[in-house]
This record gives C-alpha cells, structure tokens and sequence, in this order.
C-alpha cells in the first residue's frame, strides 16, 4: 500500500483512484527483481520467462483517448485528455479517466475538505 499511497499523492490524485493505484503498485512489483527470488522477477519465477515491460506507462501522466468519428461532427476535437490510471496487463487493459471528471472530483473534495474545517 507504500508504493500506491506514493503514486497518489505524486500524482495528486484523489483517494477514490487507491485501487487502480494499488493494482499498478502490484503489477510493477511483480516485474521487479526481488532478493528472496535471487535478483529474480515473481512474473519470471511463475512463468519461466522475463516479463515484457514496452508497453509500460507511467502512473497518472496525461494522455489521449480517439473520439470515433460517429460521436463527432467534422469541427470536433479527435482527441480527449484523460489521466492515464492503470497499465492492467497489456494493451487491452489500459484505463483512463477524463480530466473534467477528475477536475470535478478534485474540486468536491476540496468543498467537503473545507465545510469540515469551518465547522
């Protein structure tokens, strides 16, 4: 939980994020060398061979989402900005959260955050 309370507050993102948070933590400690495993990867010692990591993003960074073409008119943007979330395992698992939903997220946080130290 060290490593995705870390790459919340890095990111400064709010605590709802704390499970794509901590399952990013585990699937990188999976790919990390271990002592115990003998400077081993535990992906490497179940399977039998070294993880591939060329498709690893980094935790939190901005990033662009397609519009497909039916859900814009020809004047429209083509691309959305999101926060990247979640490397998930491989490309078809890669999650993004819009940066109006996030911003929205932030800021009634920030409104509770403050009632409460009022009160």
């Amino acid at each position: 939980m060290e490593m995705a309370r870390c790459m919340l507050h890095e990111k400064e993102l709010p605590k709802e994020f704390w499970a794509e948070a901590a399952n990013t933590a585990v699937f990188l400690q999976n790919r990390l060398p271990s002592k115990a495993l003998k400077d081993k990867t535990p992906f490497e010692a179940w399977y039998g061979y070294k993880p591939s990591l060329t498709f690893l993003k980094v935790f939190g960074c901005v990033c662009f989402a397609h519009v497909p073409q039916v859900k814009r008119d020809k004047l429209d943007k083509k691309a959305i900005p999101g926060i990247f979330i979640n490397n998930g395992i491989g490309r078809t698992h890669e999650k993004q959260l819009d940066l109006v939903t996030i911003l929205k997220m932030i800021m009634a946080e920030t409104k509770q955050q403050s009632c409460v130290k009022m009160n």
